[in-house]
């Protein structure tokens, strides 16, 4: 995995992730995918990354999200990225939900962590997660194999989903505007006004902010 040698992650974070993740089992997992093949079976043809994540090195990936090694990695490095513990930090934002939804959408779901969270706390709604990165939707589909969860995986942006005005009872975003300009995050909040169904809810959770919940109608 590229990664520039000046920046925090590798001068401080590294050195400790690689004392407690397994390399060999991600790189047989990596090694056990066809990756194009895969990324394929969600790869909108059409769509148009935009200049912010396309130009962007996240976490000094190089490629970003665009790079397989950041999907094959994301989730160990998280576990230790995000304290004190990376499942407790997303269980906060589900916590705070206050009604029953029936259809969901995770905004920049990445692996699939939270979507899958969601599932498992509404298992009666049909949850959506939304991702430009192929390469994360694999990891994300690949563990909801595991679980035995069927969720719908869909390549495309935040600030432009396309689906049908009022057609979510819930739409959250989980890390995902840290990683927007600001006026990007404008965008995706104004799209969440737009899916949401009346008395529906927004949630996101970033940063050290406690998760936001704001009923919509």
């Amino acid at each position: 995995m590229p990664v520039r040698k000046d920046t925090i992650f590798e001068q401080y974070l590294a050195p400790i992730a690689r004392l407690l993740i397994d390399e060999p089992a991600l790189r047989r997992f990596y090694e056990s995918i066809d990756w194009q093949v895969a990324s394929d079976q969600f790869r909108d043809p059409q769509l148009v990354y935009p200049a912010y994540y396309s130009s962007q090195h996240f976490h000094s990936i190089e490629g970003g999200y665009l790079n397989i090694s950041a999907a094959v990695s994301y989730d160990p490095i998280t576990q230790y990225a995000l304290p004190p513990n990376e499942t407790w930090v997303r269980q906060s934002l589900i916590d705070t939900i206050q009604t029953q939804p029936r259809r969901i959408l995770d905004l920049g779901c990445g692996t699939g962590s939270t979507t899958l969270m969601l599932k498992q706390a509404f298992p009666q709604a049909e949850v959506i997660g939304l991702d430009l990165s192929p390469y994360m939707l694999v990891v994300a589909e690949h563990k909801a194999k595991q679980m035995g969860q069927t969720i719908v995986w869909q390549h495309g942006k935040a600030e432009r989903t396309r689906f049908p005005d009022a057609s979510f009872d819930l739409v959250t975003a989980a890390l995902l505007f840290h990683e927007t300009p600001s006026i990007v995050a404008q965008s995706i909040l104004q799209e969440c006004h737009r899916l949401l169904t009346p008395g529906g809810e927004v949630l996101i959770l970033d940063g050290n902010q406690k998760p936001c919940a704001k009923p919509i109608g």
